[in-house]
């Protein structure tokens, strides 16, 4: 994943980003890139969500076939787990390598 600021970009580590409130924009926070100080927001991929959704539906049907007891069926919410890490594995190697994690803001109305 690429974390350069889509303005000036140079790389901006998660220890460096400020984030702060706007008063005149009721209070709102935004984050502010350290080197430019120009306004940035987070670019989520839709295929993050995947990280998070595959592996725990892996864990509800593992937990599901342990109150079961059945062989086949841990073994298969077994595999559902493990096809969830493979798919982290995946999508954090060759979707999201050129992916850029900062992106302009779009213009507040």
């Amino acid at each position: 994943m690429l974390w350069n600021c889509p303005h000036c970009q140079l790389g901006i580590s998660p220890k460096t980003i400020k984030s702060e409130r706007i008063p005149a924009e009721g209070n709102r926070r935004a984050m502010r890139c350290p080197h430019c100080n120009n306004e940035v927001e987070m670019n989520v991929h839709p295929s993050e969500y995947w990280q998070v959704v595959i592996p725990v539906l892996g864990l509800f049907a593992l937990w599901g076939a342990s109150r079961n007891s059945s062989t086949a069926s841990m073994v298969v919410a077994a595999l559902v787990v493990g096809g969830g890490l493979a798919a982290t594995l995946y999508i954090k190697t060759k979707i999201l390598g050129r992916w850029q994690r900062f992106r302009a803001p779009a213009s507040q109305p």
